[in-house]
């Protein structure tokens, strides 16, 4: 089961977009189409080299509605390494209620939409920590690989999705991810409590339940231990944790 990013066709066609020749020319990443809405596979489109770009290029047309749940998942942390490894990095100065996330560091619940026009150039809020380790007033502006990046939208999903009031508390901390990458966690303290990693593209997520619910048959598993790592599309993911191992057990 691949995750999937819907586009809007309707919307895409008023911008003159010919979206028969659109499938046709970005068919490396999609997943299926029908009349109202392109189906995109994030998986194939993290794995793209024509398509760094893409929430710039085509976020406006983006179906938040089909889309929410899947927004959510790619950021959604479900390893316990990960989770404990925010839980030990949580400064209470970091810890900030939604209010006062929305009225003293410019952030929006409500958002919907990645792009409110063709013409917006800085549509990424940038989060920053100053040199005591306190989270500044989010800014805007364009996509940096080097800055903790988001969309509205992502922190919109977040909302929906995780029963949140006024008064739920965002824990913000920075911590070294599953593949080894600097990142930005965040434990949202709602009805159900979840963590996030706000990296521009987080570790590819999975289940145990279900090992390829992110991407597509071409995911291999490696059963370690206790551990599930995966191979994907011929990229090891956390490739050196696995090579070691795969020596170690001489499996």
């Amino acid at each position: 089961m691949a995750y999937l990013i819907a586009l809007t066709i309707n919307d895409m066609t008023n911008d003159r977009i010919d979206t028969n020749k659109w499938i046709i020319d970005n068919s490396d990443i999609i997943d299926s189409s029908n009349q109202n809405n392109i189906f995109i596979d994030v998986e194939k489109l993290y794995h793209s080299t024509n398509h760094s770009n893409f929430l710039d290029d085509y976020g406006i047309y983006i179906d938040f509605d089909l889309s929410k749940n899947t927004i959510e998942l790619l950021h959604e942390v479900d390893d316990n390494a990960s989770k404990n490894k925010i839980d030990i990095n949580i400064n209470p100065n970091n810890s900030i209620t939604k209010i006062i996330l929305e009225n003293n560091y410019d952030f929006d619940f409500n958002e919907k939409k990645y792009k409110k026009s063709l013409n917006v150039i800085d549509n990424y809020n940038i989060l920053s920590f100053d040199a005591n380790g306190i989270l500044l007033k989010s800014t805007k502006g364009k996509y940096d690989n080097n800055k903790y990046c988001f969309s509205s939208p992502l922190f919109c999903c977040i909302a929906l999705n995780t029963g949140i009031n006024d008064n739920t508390i965002f824990n913000f901390v920075e911590f070294i991810n599953i593949l080894g990458k600097k990142a930005l966690g965040i434990r949202v303290d709602g009805t159900n409590k979840k963590y996030y990693d706000f990296s521009q593209n987080p570790p590819l997520k999975f289940r145990h339940n279900n090992p390829l619910s992110y991407g597509n048959s071409k995911g291999n598993p490696f059963h370690i231990g206790n551990e599930l790592l995966f191979e994907f599309n011929g990229k090891k993911l956390i490739e050196n944790l696995i090579e070691k191992k795969l020596k170690i057990k001489n499996l």
